[in-house]
């Protein structure tokens, strides 16, 4: 029972995220959250985390993570644990060039809520995506 209550807190999460309900999407997060991002080499904590979701969604106002069709969603047995990996989409706010990626979330629970958190974004596709939709959009003006 405890791996569903994990996974639909992983959906929960994300769905919160896609309607930047900060509010909601922070209630997951444990106060002594510790979280690493993709190429950063130093923890952050729970306000740190949430002021960088914040950030990246006004640079990608429309940036949604397809959290009804995971590829990957898993948990352990006794839901302390958890996996996904996702399709994440975008348009840039300033160049309105889109990317389309993936997106993984390793994460610990405890007490029902996010404890911990490695996340992993394809930004090697992201950033060829970015450019190769740059590079489209001057060819055609």
């Amino acid at each position: 029972m405890a791996a569903r209550t994990t996974l639909a807190k992983m959906q929960a999460i994300d769905r919160a995220w896609n309607a930047r309900d900060w509010k909601s999407y922070g209630e997951f997060l444990a106060e002594e959250f510790i979280g690493f991002a993709t190429g950063e080499t130093r923890q952050h904590g729970k306000a740190d985390h949430l002021e960088k979701a914040r950030r990246f969604c006004e640079t990608f106002p429309d940036a949604r993570v397809d959290c009804d069709s995971y590829i990957e969603l898993f948990t352990s047995y006794d839901g302390s644990r958890s996996a996904s990996v996702a399709r994440i989409t975008g348009t840039s706010y300033s160049s309105g060039c889109f990317f389309n990626t993936t997106f993984a979330v390793f994460g610990r629970w405890a007490r029902g809520r996010m404890i911990y958190q490695r996340e992993f974004l394809d930004t090697e596709t992201m950033k060829r995506h970015l450019e190769f939709n740059f590079t489209r959009k001057e060819r055609s003006i």
